[in-house]
């Protein structure tokens, strides 16, 4: 095939930035906000399903779910012995019947998402190995919930968490505690434990779209986000010093470390915390990625788990790449330099995330079918 039309089909699947209008926050330390999105294909509410995720408040809202972020390679979702398919059951119950009533539906809709990428529900003929399951009184359609009581107050509760003492005996450990956020507390954002843990936990915002809902999930199940794999650099470059609060940040600790602030803000997860730097913690790259886990596979630039460009990034990056934080590349064949373009907001599963999940969880009733494993997975 002709290399510059190559190059034109491979810029032309990621989109390429062109002007747009910006409207800064009246509030400086608020998240920044497109006036509009640069694709092709730009609706009404596409700004807001494009960006909502952008932000991860997890390390306010609760430090549990931050210690799981990009920590460790994340774990798979066990077999249930107690299922005749030995399918791998993720059991969620919702917090309180209040925040059940207005976020299941998104919730709901969002599995079923998942459910149709992966072609049905668990089964032989889909493949996979997975399933949803809100727990329920015994021989009943009734929910369980997560507490007997709930402070829904802000300001008593500002982690928005359940207090252990109302907490149902049987929703300890392992099953997903759901959560309906509100606005003031966690800014319209959702977050998600990454993979099997202790004390999973989802948040949905009030006021969640589907598509953020989904991308959450793809946490759940185990996936971080795509730019923090570790061989990201071949297909997608950083560039931390245009993140919002990168001077801010920068000026802050460069008297802790000097001629070596860059590359500690930049990189050292821990710092990152600490100085509350939450643009570059979504890009630090981590071993547990959000791709498919047998050979390796390509960046994926329509995976539900990537940022688009103008995520975290500063007012100048809605009129030209060359400002934005994070950007796809590849080598110019002719002139051996880098062709950048800007990377599409996402908004449904894509082929490798599918693989990703048929990989780890496969439809596998006996036990015996071996899940793949490569150098960023660890094993079953």
């Amino acid at each position: 095939m002709n290399l510059l039309l190559l190059l034109t089909l491979w810029l032309n699947t990621i989109t390429l930035t062109v002007g747009v209008a910006w409207t800064p926050p009246s509030d400086p330390n608020a998240p920044l906000r497109p006036a509009a999105v640069y694709t092709r294909d730009n609706t009404e509410d596409f700004q807001k399903r494009s960006t909502e995720r952008y932000s991860n408040h997890s390390t306010v809202l609760n430090p549990r779910i931050a210690s799981e972020f990009g920590r460790k390679p994340a774990l798979r979702w066990p077999k249930s012995n107690e299922d005749a398919d030995r399918r791998h059951i993720i059991k969620f119950c919702w917090a309180t019947p209040a925040q059940r009533e207005r976020g299941h539906q998104v919730f709901s809709c969002a599995v079923a998402e998942w459910y149709k990428a992966l072609g049905g529900k668990a089964s032989a003929q889909t493949g996979h190995g997975i399933h949803f399951s809100e727990t329920k009184f015994p021989n009943s359609y009734t929910p369980r919930y997560c507490f007997t009581e709930f402070d829904e107050n802000p300001a008593t509760n500002p982690r928005w968490v359940g207090k252990p003492e109302h907490q149902q005996p049987w929703a300890m450990g392992r099953v997903v505690h759901v959560y309906l956020t509100p606005l003031r507390l966690t800014g319209g954002h959702s977050a998600s434990s990454v993979g099997f843990v202790d004390h999973p936990s989802l948040y949905v915002s009030i006021d969640a779209t589907t598509t953020s809902v989904v991308h959450e999930i793809g946490h759940l199940l185990g996936m971080e986000h795509e730019q923090k794999r570790p061989d990201r650099d071949t297909g997608l470059e950083f560039r931390c010093e245009k993140l919002q609060d990168y001077e801010a940040v920068y000026n802050a600790a460069r008297q802790e470390f000097g001629s070596q602030t860059h590359e500690k803000i930049c990189n050292d997860e821990a710092i990152q915390t600490r100085y509350n730097f939450q643009g570059a913690l979504q890009f630090t790259k981590v071993p547990s990625i959000g791709t498919y886990a047998e050979g390796n596979g390509p960046i994926d630039f329509k995976s539900i788990m990537i940022y688009a460009s103008f995520a975290y990034a500063k007012p100048a990056c809605a009129n030209s790449i060359a400002e934005c934080p994070l950007v796809a590349w590849m080598q110019d064949p002719r002139t051996q330099q880098r062709v950048y373009a800007g990377i599409h907001p996402t908004t449904e599963i894509s082929h490798w995330d599918v693989k990703f999940v048929k990989a780890w969880y496969p439809w596998d009733p006996t036990g015996t079918k071996q899940v793949p494993v490569d150098r960023y997975f660890p094993p079953p």
